[in-house]
């Protein structure tokens, strides 16, 4: 739990940081579904993020390196945020269950 709790606080801050990351999770999430996915992985998701903040501030280096633990707790909220759509990504068990909860 204590580690769990650290990656949590982690992505917590970062998240209150960096409110577009979870932005554009959103919006190339919607994108995709609209494209006729029926289910993702969010980990593909994460990278064309990565992919699309690193090409709208390429000055920035560091800023944008996001953190592969706080792919679990972007995709819980999306699910949370996006009830309709909760099953769109596939879910292993995570230390995100214990703050966002189980889905």
């Amino acid at each position: 739990m204590r580690n769990g709790y650290r990656i949590w606080s982690a992505w917590r801050t970062y998240h209150q940081a960096n409110p577009e990351v979870y932005q554009w999770f959103v919006y190339l999430t919607l994108d995709t579904i609209e494209r006729g996915k029926t289910t993702y992985s969010a980990d593909s998701i994460m990278h064309n993020v990565r992919s699309e903040v690193k090409g709208l501030y390429p000055q920035s280096k560091d800023k944008y390196k996001i953190c592969n633990d706080y792919v679990a707790f972007y995709s819980r909220l999306f699910a949370v945020d996006y009830p309709d759509h909760a099953g769109f990504f596939r879910y292993r068990q995570s230390v995100a269950d214990q703050f966002i909860g189980p889905l």
